[in-house]
């Protein structure tokens, strides 16, 4: 079953890379929507259910930290990865505040990435 994944990034730009990069993996993972801005992140995570939230930590209309803490007052089961232009200390601040343990600087996308969502997958088929 593939890994259905939702882009949440107000960046055009970002979110046709990461299709492109998730489209060229030999993995099953499906871009199943996204998103422009916190609201529209909230709103399609709960409509969707995609397995994992790629969610920019800076998306405009709700942080990405609230973002977070909406989801998890919905009970939505998906799984965030935060990604920012944030220094690295930052950002796992950030995250660990939030307590979501996926974070990933946009800068280190394309390598990062792939292995993170294989981790996701393999601890989501346990």
């Amino acid at each position: 079953m593939p890994l259905r994944i939702l882009i949440a990034d107000d960046a055009g730009s970002l979110r046709q890379a990461l299709k492109n990069l998730l489209s060229s993996s030999t993995q099953e993972w499906e871009v199943c929507g996204e998103a422009l801005d916190g609201n529209e992140a909230v709103r399609k995570t709960l409509e969707l259910k995609p397995d994992v939230v790629l969610l920019d930590l800076t998306i405009p209309a709700l942080t990405g930290v609230d973002v977070v803490k909406a989801l998890r007052e919905r009970q939505s089961k998906a799984t965030i990865v935060l990604m920012s232009q944030q220094d690295p200390d930052v950002m796992k601040r950030i995250a660990t505040s939030a307590a979501v343990t996926f974070y990933v600087a946009k800068s280190q996308l394309a390598t990062d990435l792939p292995a993170m969502l294989l981790k996701i997958a393999e601890d989501q088929s346990k």
